[in-house]
């Protein structure tokens, strides 16, 4: 009995021992990694196929000249979180994440915004993307989405960027809701080219198929935007190819179970 009980303990001691060896082991290796020194800088765009509003090359040049360089430096003292706060500074960076491998390379990926609108003011323009983000233009690159001209009751700047409050949030709320209707329909995405906005919140639509006036109406609930652009569907694939694509110079879908359209003038002869 004594013998086994001295084999059991012996056999716990030896465990335990070896296990301090493992801890103490590891503790060294990572200890000799965190003194390795970075030797490069790898950048991903995860969505760069889609929009190009900053390129690799940029976000190495901010990183290398910026006080976080980690070029040389030992990978403990590297500030990863100071990085990644660096990179969100560009306003067309959704989220970044940076992160150093054993090889001493740092890698740091980056996601884009994506603008669903494009919104022109009298002196300076703007993208806002479907989380009311809004964000300069950027000029080395143009995302061709809709453009909302008329009247924007914004005050743009050029530090303009984020998401507003205030007695602004409907109005964004909503510009930002026709926007992600059109940004999901295949075919008005590719024919919605302009948004036109008065003063009562009218919107007024512009297409890349014919040079009618489309009265939209004002924006309200999405059950109202899906039904008129089902009118707008019917004029399309019924009125217009039967009557002629030239024949109406205005189509309003504001009144409720009908298609008011204007004829266009027709020009006298000299």
């Amino acid at each position: 009995m004594l013998r086994k009980i001295a084999t059991y303990l012996f056999c716990a001691v030896a465990i335990v021992l070896f296990l301090l060896y493992l801890a103490y082991g590891y503790r060294l290796v990572e200890k000799r990694r965190g003194e390795e020194l970075c030797t490069s800088i790898k950048v991903t765009v995860a969505d760069s196929s889609v929009n190009r509003f900053i390129s690799k090359e940029e976000i190495v040049k901010l990183i290398k000249k910026s006080e976080y360089n980690p070029l040389k430096r030992v990978r403990k003292e590297i500030p990863l979180a100071d990085i990644e706060r660096l990179l969100m500074t560009k306003s067309a960076i959704k989220s970044s994440n940076v992160s150093i491998a054993n090889d001493g390379v740092l890698r740091a990926r980056v996601t884009q915004r994506r603008p669903i609108l494009r919104i022109q003011g009298e002196n300076s323009g703007f993208y806002i993307d479907n989380e009311g983000y809004i964000f300069p233009l950027v000029a080395s690159y143009t995302s061709y989405v809709p453009i909302v001209t008329g009247h924007i009751p914004i005050e743009f700047n050029n530090n303009t960027r984020n998401t507003l409050g205030g007695v602004h949030d409907q109005w964004v709320k909503k510009i930002v809701t026709l926007g992600e209707y059109i940004d999901n329909d295949r075919l008005w995405n590719s024919m919605i080219q302009q948004i036109e906005i008065d003063k009562d919140g009218v919107v007024t639509l512009y297409t890349v198929l014919g040079d009618q006036k489309i009265i939209f109406g004002k924006i309200k609930r999405i059950e109202e935007i899906d039904y008129k652009f089902a009118k707008l569907n019917t004029f399309y694939q019924e009125i217009a190819p039967t009557v002629g694509w030239d024949v109406y110079s205005e189509v309003n879908l504001s009144y409720s179970d009908q298609i008011v359209c204007r004829k266009r003038a027709i020009k006298k002869k000299s």
